[in-house]
């Protein structure tokens, strides 16, 4: 009777989840996934493009999409380890959406590249999870949320330095997600063609 039970929660959970957030859902605990060896989170901000994601409705239809990261300092003129977020895009009534936030390491301790996401209005927060990169010119991001240990909502981003990234850079992100044996099944390319771009402040 408990596993029926549990099997039913589940079932629900997954519908109401995957039905909210995409259809990248899987059974139990998030799966292992390796980041970059000796991240250098300064190198890491600037500007980079979305080349594709896994569709979730907080991006539903969006467009031209950036994320612009800078480093924080603090009141010494020191880096506090901690990167200002502001993502934007065009979202499907052809309107400019942005919103800021700020990733702060999971364990500053180490270089891990490992990130909490706290978007300013968001009631939860989401993993951001750098799992390569080489700073100039891709970057594979990664992001998972267990839901009671009984299954897990998983998130990915390919992000460039230019709107349209080469053909050697495609493949190298590519190769990324094949050696950490990530699915790129369900990703869908983002459209940056035509797009006015919010200014670097």
């Amino acid at each position: 009777m408990y596993c029926l039970e549990v099997c039913m929660v589940v079932a629900v959970l997954s519908s109401i989840y995957g039905n909210a957030h995409g259809q990248s859902i899987g059974m139990g605990s998030c799966p292992h996934v390796t980041v970059k060896d000796n991240f250098e989170p300064v190198k890491y901000t600037g500007r980079w493009y979305e080349y594709s994601r896994i569709i979730n409705t907080f991006q539903l239809g969006g467009s031209c999409v950036t994320a612009d990261y800078t480093p924080e300092i603090d009141s010494n003129n020191e880096f506090t380890g901690n990167i200002l977020v502001k993502n934007s895009m065009i979202n499907w009534r052809g309107k400019t959406s942005s919103i800021g936030g700020k990733a702060v390491p999971l364990d500053k301790s180490t270089n891990d590249a490992k990130y909490i996401v706290i978007f300013k209005n968001v009631p939860t927060n989401g993993s951001y999870w750098v799992v390569d990169t080489d700073y100039e010119s891709y970057s594979v991001v990664y992001s998972c949320t267990s839901i009671f240990g009984l299954f897990n909502l998983k998130f990915l981003w390919l992000l460039t330095r230019t709107p349209e990234p080469t053909q050697y850079v495609i493949e190298r992100m590519n190769s990324v997600l094949e050696t950490n044996g990530l699915s790129s099944y369900l990703l869908s390319k983002t459209n940056q063609k035509n797009c006015k771009y919010i200014e670097l402040s």
